[in-house]
């Protein structure tokens, strides 16, 4: 029977160890309260049953989840930028006579013919030829020759000139230039004031390009400046190269200057460089304290004259040369500075203090 026995207790013990059996732990006997064991996946906790000490039942453990190893992303293709798009370029205008352009009185040469940007009247602006040029000739250059006193062409342009849209090696084909025609009209039934004697003057004019006096002073030619102390009025009476002065402004256009500036008389109307002469005069002003100051263009200076003269052909005090080119076209004073414009030049010349 003890054998038997022995027997039993060896068997039970052999299949306490086995998985299968594992689960038997619970309710058996323990020594320890709060004491924990882990067997075949639970987790069992020695509690008091009674007066006992007993496993309880157990609880599960729960298994982590197995870390599968990171998969790379497959690397994406590259993605090609659209290319930026461009507008097409606009074709450049060439300026042609009658066509539109942008800014009033702006030049294009074209084979040495000027294109002006004019007005029709209503607004719009379009290139028409300048009538005072020529159409240049194929013919060589004739040697220069000494311009005119009565050619305003024959002065330099200080507007510069500007090829719009010009490229480099590029020939610009002229339009045809503007004809000019004469036309005919009948002529008025011979009676009072329609008919003229040889040798008789005009008594006034709106304009006369060209038109130079020899006969006094009711006639100008290219009138350019004025200037007062007011008391005097005095005139630049450009291309006759003399200042015509009135003692007091003159109130109907009948007055004639009191006396006559840059020449000895009233008929003559050369150019020259002395003190008591001047070419071309282009402006004047009379300094508060009566200083006179005029710009005398083509002698490329500036006459000055200590006090207001009184009589014909009084010389200045002295010249300021200007140097060459320098072309004056504009003289402001108040008596202690000096402003003139050198349009030859292009430049503004100042005196912070009167030359003298």
């Amino acid at each position: 029977m003890r054998r038997v026995t022995t027997y039993l207790v060896l068997m039970a013990l052999t299949l306490g160890l086995s998985p299968s059996h594992a689960a038997s732990i619970a309710g058996t006997k323990c020594t320890k309260a709060g004491a924990t064991k882990v067997v075949s996946g639970k987790r069992f906790t020695c509690v008091k049953s009674g007066k006992k000490l007993v496993w309880n039942n157990g609880v599960a453990i729960k298994q982590a989840a197995p870390q599968l190893p990171a998969t790379p992303l497959p690397s994406a293709s590259p993605v090609a930028s659209p290319l930026p798009s461009f507008e097409p370029l606009k074709p450049i205008n060439t300026p042609a006579e009658g066509l539109s352009c942008p800014t009033q009185d702006q030049l294009f040469t074209i084979s040495g013919r000027d294109l002006i940007c004019q007005s029709d009247g209503a607004g719009k602006l379009s290139w028409k030829w300048r009538i005072d040029q020529t159409q240049p000739s194929p013919q060589p250059q004739p040697s220069p020759q000494q311009p005119s006193p009565n050619q305003p062409g024959a002065k330099p342009n200080p507007q510069p000139t500007t090829n719009i849209g010009q490229q480099p090696g590029q020939t610009i084909q002229a339009s045809s230039p503007v004809t000019e025609i004469t036309s005919t009209y009948s002529a008025l039934a011979s009676g009072t004031g329609t008919t003229i004697t040889s040798g008789a003057k005009p008594a006034s004019y709106l304009s006369a390009l060209g038109l130079a006096s020899t006969s006094g002073t009711g006639v100008f030619d290219h009138p350019s400046g004025l200037a007062t102390n007011g008391t005097n009025l005095l005139l630049m009476d450009r291309v006759n190269n003399r200042i015509l002065v009135w003692n007091t402004a003159p109130t109907s256009s009948s007055t004639t200057p009191d006396f006559v500036l840059c020449q000895p008389n009233t008929t003559s109307i050369a150019a020259g460089s002395a003190l008591n002469q001047c070419n071309w005069p282009s402006d004047a002003v009379v300094t508060p304290d009566n200083k006179l100051l005029v710009a005398d263009s083509d002698n490329n200076r500036i006459l000055v004259w200590n006090s207001m003269p009184t009589s014909t052909g009084a010389s200045a005090s002295f010249a300021i040369d200007l140097g060459t080119d320098a072309w004056p076209w504009g003289i402001w004073s108040d008596g202690k500075k000096v402003v003139a414009s050198l349009t030859g030049k292009g430049q503004l010349k100042f005196w912070n203090s009167f030359p003298t």
